[in-house]
Protein backbone atom coordinates (compact mmCIF):
# COMPACT_ATOMS: atom_id res chain seq x y z
CA UNK A 1 0.00 0.00 0.00
CA UNK A 2 2.84 2.39 0.84
CA UNK A 3 4.43 1.60 -2.54
CA UNK A 4 1.21 2.44 -4.33
CA UNK A 5 0.94 5.78 -2.48
CA UNK A 6 4.59 6.57 -3.27
CA UNK A 7 4.00 5.56 -6.90
CA UNK A 8 0.99 7.89 -7.10
CA UNK A 9 2.95 10.78 -5.57
CA UNK A 10 5.85 10.13 -7.96
CA UNK A 11 3.46 10.10 -10.92
CA UNK A 12 1.78 13.33 -9.82
CA UNK A 13 5.06 15.15 -9.29
CA UNK A 14 7.13 13.96 -12.23
CA UNK A 15 4.86 12.51 -14.93
CA UNK A 16 1.60 14.46 -14.57
CA UNK A 17 1.49 17.26 -17.14
CA UNK A 18 -1.23 19.87 -17.58
CA UNK A 19 -1.09 23.06 -19.69
CA UNK A 20 2.60 22.48 -20.31
CA UNK A 21 3.53 22.37 -16.63
CA UNK A 22 4.51 19.26 -14.74
CA UNK A 23 2.92 18.13 -11.49
CA UNK A 24 5.65 19.63 -9.33
CA UNK A 25 4.57 23.10 -10.44
CA UNK A 26 0.89 22.48 -9.78
CA UNK A 27 1.37 20.86 -6.39
CA UNK A 28 4.09 23.14 -5.01
CA UNK A 29 4.02 26.53 -6.71
CA UNK A 30 0.28 27.08 -7.08
CA UNK A 31 -0.50 26.62 -3.35
CA UNK A 32 2.39 28.93 -2.42
CA UNK A 33 1.21 31.58 -4.87
CA UNK A 34 -2.32 31.25 -3.50
CA UNK A 35 -1.07 31.74 0.06
CA UNK A 36 0.86 34.88 -0.92
CA UNK A 37 -2.16 36.36 -2.71
CA UNK A 38 -4.45 35.65 0.27
CA UNK A 39 -1.94 37.19 2.69
CA UNK A 40 -1.62 40.35 0.57
CA UNK A 41 -5.40 40.64 0.25
CA UNK A 42 -5.82 40.29 4.02
CA UNK A 43 -3.09 42.88 4.62
CA UNK A 44 -4.66 45.37 2.22
CA UNK A 45 -8.07 44.97 3.91
CA UNK A 46 -6.49 45.66 7.31
CA UNK A 47 -4.70 48.72 5.87
CA UNK A 48 -8.02 50.02 4.50
CA UNK A 49 -9.62 49.62 7.93
CA UNK A 50 -6.72 51.41 9.63
CA UNK A 51 -6.83 54.23 7.07
CA UNK A 52 -10.57 54.65 7.59
CA UNK A 53 -10.06 54.85 11.35
CA UNK A 54 -7.40 57.54 10.87
CA UNK A 55 -9.83 59.83 9.05
CA UNK A 56 -12.80 59.62 11.40
CA UNK A 57 -14.43 62.98 12.01
CA UNK A 58 -13.27 64.50 15.25
CA UNK A 59 -15.72 67.05 16.57
CA UNK A 60 -13.49 68.56 19.23
CA UNK A 61 -9.98 69.73 18.42
CA UNK A 62 -8.79 68.86 21.91
CA UNK A 63 -9.45 65.17 21.17
CA UNK A 64 -6.89 65.13 18.37
CA UNK A 65 -3.61 63.38 19.15
CA UNK A 66 -0.81 65.81 19.90
CA UNK A 67 2.54 65.48 18.21
CA UNK A 68 5.77 66.89 19.49
CA UNK A 69 7.80 69.06 17.14
CA UNK A 70 11.16 70.45 18.22
CA UNK A 71 12.91 73.43 16.68
CA UNK A 72 16.36 74.83 17.32
CA UNK A 73 15.83 78.51 18.07
CA UNK A 74 18.45 81.09 19.02
CA UNK A 75 17.88 83.79 21.66
CA UNK A 76 16.81 86.47 19.16
CA UNK A 77 14.19 84.19 17.67
CA UNK A 78 12.96 83.24 21.16
CA UNK A 79 12.52 86.93 21.97
CA UNK A 80 10.64 87.52 18.69
CA UNK A 81 8.33 84.58 19.36
CA UNK A 82 7.71 85.88 22.88
CA UNK A 83 6.79 89.31 21.50
CA UNK A 84 4.33 87.77 19.04
CA UNK A 85 2.72 85.73 21.82
CA UNK A 86 2.39 88.83 24.03
CA UNK A 87 0.79 90.86 21.23
CA UNK A 88 -1.69 88.09 20.49
CA UNK A 89 -2.50 87.53 24.20
CA UNK A 90 -1.33 83.90 24.37
CA UNK A 91 0.71 82.43 27.21
CA UNK A 92 2.38 79.64 25.25
CA UNK A 93 2.81 78.48 21.68
CA UNK A 94 0.50 75.56 22.48
CA UNK A 95 -2.34 78.00 23.17
CA UNK A 96 -1.66 79.75 19.86
CA UNK A 97 -1.65 76.47 17.92
CA UNK A 98 -4.87 75.25 19.60
CA UNK A 99 -6.54 78.54 18.73
CA UNK A 100 -5.41 78.37 15.12
CA UNK A 101 -6.59 74.76 14.80
CA UNK A 102 -9.98 75.51 16.30
CA UNK A 103 -10.40 78.43 13.87
CA UNK A 104 -9.40 76.17 10.99
CA UNK A 105 -11.94 73.46 11.87
CA UNK A 106 -14.82 75.83 12.63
Amino acid sequence: MIRSILGLITYLISDFKFLGFYGGFWFLSVPLITLVICAEKSKSEKDKINAAEDFDDVEDVEELPLHSIEFKVNNTEKWQIGQVLKRMDYNTIDDLIKSLLSEQFN
